[in-house]
């Protein structure tokens, strides 16, 4: 039933509240799942406007999970800035790849590049935006087979130009030789 207040009570002492709100031309749905209409616990929003998004939160007020209009994920973010942005305000939080059993994990960088010398993937550590240390997987010279390629491990000393890619500072050569 819905009672006065606009609440659908779905039964055994499920709520769930739904609101529209219409502000600067933007649409808002809020759907609360709550043990009761003011202690929700799991909440999903639905925006539409100039910031549209589908956000789910874990304890009905702060939104943990975004996917905003462009198809970007935010985990503890509303905008996120790539396709997968996971924010953290602690040590020691972020991704974890784990197995619980007697198998190996993995993290795979695959592009399609034409040439040698070619970026396949990178791990950028930066310090507030700049790049500081830098692992990077490279394309090798064989452009048919694509079967070979290169690790370039760089660092920025302070006096660097702050590029987005650090200096190469060693490489390991398809070889195994440096």
């Amino acid at each position: 039933h819905v009672d006065v207040t606009g609440n659908l009570d779905v039964g055994a002492g499920l709520d769930v509240t739904g609101n529209t709100t219409f502000a600067n031309g933007n649409r808002t749905l809020d759907l609360i799942l709550a043990d009761s209409p003011t202690t929700g616990n799991v909440g999903c929003q639905f925006r539409a406007g100039a910031a549209d998004f589908i956000g789910l939160a874990a304890n009905g007020t702060d939104i943990g999970l975004v996917v905003d209009n462009s198809n970007k994920v935010g985990i503890g973010i509303i905008s996120p800035d790539t396709n997968l942005h996971v924010h953290t305000d602690s040590n020691d939080e972020g991704i974890l790849i784990k197995s619980t059993g007697n198998s190996s994990n993995s993290l795979n960088f695959d592009a399609n590049r034409s040439g040698a010398n070619a970026g396949i993937g990178s791990v950028r550590g930066r310090w507030n935006g700049t790049t500081v240390a830098q692992m990077s997987f490279i394309t090798g010279s064989d452009t048919t087979d694509k079967n070979d390629g290169f690790i370039i491990f760089g660092t920025e000393s302070a006096a660097s130009n702050g590029n987005v890619n650090a200096t190469e500072r060693m490489r390991i050569l398809s070889g195994g030789g440096i």
